[in-house]
């Protein structure tokens, strides 16, 4: 049943519409009237008064009961319009280099989605030379999955809400970091991928295989991407959405710091933990992150790209390091972005979104970063201009809005509740053209800027 549902793009279904405006058409029609108004008089009758009509009839008979009215015939008949019906949509973006803007060639991009209970991917495909990739995916599903990682690159995911299911997506820019260290470690005697003097990952010995199954060809290398949520919370998948373990329930969290772990053999295999040894990581505590308020343990969440959401699965504790450096340290059975959170309370902040003359502005994105926590959401305003978005409660907010046009707005600081919070009587979120356009470029290491 479910591979009947996901046929490939290029099977059809067809809706067969007569085509109205044909002479045929029109004489059948009339004739059927006819044929039902008199069926309630006797046939002597009908055949006496409407010897030559009936006469047509009979001649017509044998064509009209293999063609009907508008129906039947070959595939050339242009008495028929034929419109098909897509089963498969297509997905498109670019991937860029966060920190450069420039293209990036040869990232691994797959998709990823659930249907029925079944875990749903398409083939995996590399960008092209100007960073494009183009992928097609069953039109039913409702949330998709865009994976990508590439070598020096950490993996990265970003998430597809499929509301529209009878267009095409054009998932824009979607921007890697590259991996902040790589390391090659020995299968059988296990090793540490250190960074900065943090060992970040420690792997055991010969507790790695290859995904398809196998033990690795060569060395062991292991990429891994510190991301600190702080300074880019973009970076972070999932939108700080997770599933809650007891109930299934979407909830927010607030992140301490995340690192993603991708492993290769010497083939460019990938690479995954073998489901017996576990491996300790150490994340690093993000910088904008108060240390008396970070708990001593806290739940470990991993990415799930099937869903779309974070999982909770263990927990990590806080270590100080000799350098003076905090980290959660944790032990994880398989790799992918692995994220220290605590879940929290969240309430809806509702506005509404104008363009300058005061009319409602539908489709535009509306972001709200916590100024004194760490996490950020998105909601889309709908034909009304109206919007919900979830912010943690007792906070301090910052909310801005972008348009499908590329207007945009200023920010509004607002301070959240313990209950929802409606500031549509405070005015709307007025998006407006943007007068001046600023492209800024920098290197891993930028200059501050405000120097």
């Amino acid at each position: 049943m479910l591979n009947e549902r996901l046929q490939s793009i290029d099977d059809t279904d067809f809706v067969i519409v007569p085509a109205e405006n044909s002479l045929l058409f029109e004489i059948c029609n009339l004739l059927m009237e006819r044929v039902a108004a008199l069926y309630l008089r006797a046939i002597p009758e009908f055949i006496m008064k409407n010897i030559r009509l009936f006469a047509v009839i009979l001649l017509l008979v044998p064509f009209l009961s293999v063609t009907g009215c508008g129906g039947g015939g070959s595939d050339s008949d242009d008495k028929n319009v034929v419109e098909p019906v897509r089963k498969n949509m297509e997905i498109s973006g670019v991937a860029k280099d966060y920190y450069t803007g420039e293209v990036i060639e040869g990232i691994r991009v797959k998709l990823v989605s659930m249907l029925d209970g079944q875990v749903v991917e398409s083939v995996e495909i590399s960008t092209d030379s100007e960073g494009r990739f183009l992928l097609s995916y069953p039109k039913i599903l409702e949330r998709v999955t865009i994976r990508g990682y590439g070598v020096d690159y950490g993996e990265y995911s970003v998430v597809i809400n499929n509301e529209d299911k009878d267009d095409d997506i054009d998932a824009g820019e979607i921007l890697f970091l590259k991996s902040h260290v790589s390391s090659d470690i020995d299968y059988s005697s296990g090793g540490d991928v250190v960074y900065e003097g943090i060992s970040l990952v420690s792997l055991p010995a010969s507790g790695v295989v290859k995904v398809g199954g196998g033990v690795p060809d060569g060395k062991i290398n292991v990429n891994v991407t510190v991301i600190d949520p702080s300074v880019d919370p973009e970076l972070m998948p999932g939108s700080y959405q997770a599933i809650n373990t007891e109930d299934g329930e979407i909830e927010h969290i607030e992140s301490y710091g995340a690192i993603s772990v991708v492993m290769r053999d010497d083939y460019g295999d990938l690479l995954q933990l073998d489901g017996v040894h576990n491996a300790t990581i150490r994340i690093p505590v993000a910088k904008e992150a108060v240390i008396g308020q970070a708990p001593a343990t806290i739940p470990l969440y991993y990415f799930d790209d099937v869903s779309g959401y974070w999982m909770e699965e263990g927990e990590a504790t806080l270590e100080m390091l000799e350098s003076g450096e905090y980290v959660y340290v944790g032990e994880v059975g398989h790799f992918t972005v692995w994220n220290a959170d605590i879940a929290y309370e969240s309430v809806n902040i509702n506005g509404c979104v104008e363009d300058g003359d005061g009319n409602p502005v539908s489709g535009a994105r509306i972001n709200s970063s916590g100024l004194d926590y760490i996490g950020s959401s998105y909601a889309i305003s709908d034909e009304n201009g109206l919007f919900s978005i979830p912010a943690k409660g007792m906070s301090k907010i910052m909310l801005n809005a972008v348009s499908n046009a590329g207007a945009i707005s200023g920010t509004q600081v607002i301070y959240s509740g313990v209950a929802d919070l409606d500031i549509t009587s405070e005015g709307c979120i007025i998006l407006n053209p943007a007068a001046v356009s600023i492209e800024l470029s920098w290197g891993e290491n930028p200059v501050d800027l405000d120097a």
